[in-house]
């Protein structure tokens, strides 16, 4: 049996890896329904000052909305993917949280 030939490492290292890029903060959603239910119900009672420190811990109500989008696009896709690998750290009523937070803003930035 013949193996294939291992590229040459000195070739491998001088292609630049480039790092994933990160959710674009209006990219559309796509969750179980449940979660996404929830979400929305918490979007209607979100209030700004009261519950964006409490989604996003370092940013508050004096922040930008483009800023706190997309800081709050950024930790649902890690809740997501800790979601989807049935990470043992995985709160869902955090998630459902920023979910909330993160549709309220968007929600805030088209009105």
């Amino acid at each position: 049996m013949k193996h294939a030939a291992l590229p040459d490492p000195a070739l491998a290292e001088a292609v630049p890896a480039l790092a994933p890029a990160g959710p674009a903060p209006d990219a559309p959603l796509l969750r179980p329904r449940l979660l996404w239910r929830a979400a929305k119900a918490g979007a209607r009672l979100y209030r700004r000052e009261a519950h964006l420190r409490a989604a996003a811990p370092g940013l508050d109500a004096r922040c930008g909305p483009r800023a706190v989008i997309a800081k709050l696009a950024e930790m649902e896709a890690v809740w997501d993917a800790r979601r989807r690998a049935h990470a043992p750290d995985y709160a869902v009523r955090r998630h459902v949280l920023v979910l909330a937070a993160l549709l309220a803003e968007r929600a805030a930035l088209a009105a």
